[in-house]
């Protein structure tokens, strides 16, 4: 493979899009990596900006708008900033709720089973709708993870699970479902029938409760 060659196949791969909103972190020298394009003293004014990606020109790089300028720079000095705004979800977040609806039905994950979350993640690590968790005593989400703190799920989102790990790590919060390893299902209420319907031994308890007082 050519270095030119090398150098659309890694372009493709970063992930930016026409509609992206992208930040330039550096220069680049002509002809650098494959880039099949110069670097131009005007684009230094570019270092810093967040711009949006005009067009991708194939060997030639990313077309960015500046102003009333136009330039074109190579993938590997820029860095998505937001993706594009278009049905509300990228290729990555629908990735993600297809694989997490996936691990749902194949494991019968249900509201009310518990879980504990293996290890820390990154804010939208692999299209989930998450904050990233830290190793710190200050971040509850951090202590959930580093203490093996095991959680109630309370909500099964497209995008993330909501966990309740109890008022010692401030209630509940949002992760997603590939740091998870399921611990235990939900109790199911024993049912009693009566009169031809069912009820619950919790209904029931509370029904006598009410008569007695």
């Amino acid at each position: 493979m050519e270095i030119r060659e090398a150098y659309k196949v890694m372009q493709a791969a970063s992930g930016i899009e026409v509609g992206d909103t992208v930040k330039v972190l550096r220069t680049a020298k002509g002809a650098e990596c494959g880039w099949d394009n110069s670097w131009v003293r005007d684009m230094d004014k570019s270092i810093g900006k967040s711009m949006v990606v005009m067009r991708i020109a194939s060997f030639y790089g990313i077309e960015l708008k500046d102003g009333n300028n136009r330039f074109t720079y190579p993938f590997y000095v820029l860095e998505i900033i937001k993706k594009k705004q278009g049905d509300g979800m990228t290729k990555l977040e629908e990735a993600y709720k297809v694989m997490q609806a996936a691990w749902v039905k194949e494991n019968n994950v249900q509201v009310g089973d518990t879980v504990v979350a293996m290890r820390h993640f990154k804010e939208h690590e692999m299209g989930c709708s998450c904050c990233e968790t830290q190793s710190r005593k200050d971040d509850p989400m951090g202590r959930c993870v580093d203490d093996g703190a095991i959680a109630i799920i309370t909500h099964i989102s497209s995008q993330n699970m909501r966990l309740d790990f109890g008022p010692k790590y401030a209630g509940t919060w949002s992760f997603p479902f590939f740091v998870l390893k399921i611990v235990g299902r939900k109790k199911e209420e024993k049912m009693v029938e009566i009169g031809g319907k069912k009820w619950s031994e919790a209904t029931i308890a509370e029904a006598l409760r009410k008569h007695a007082e």
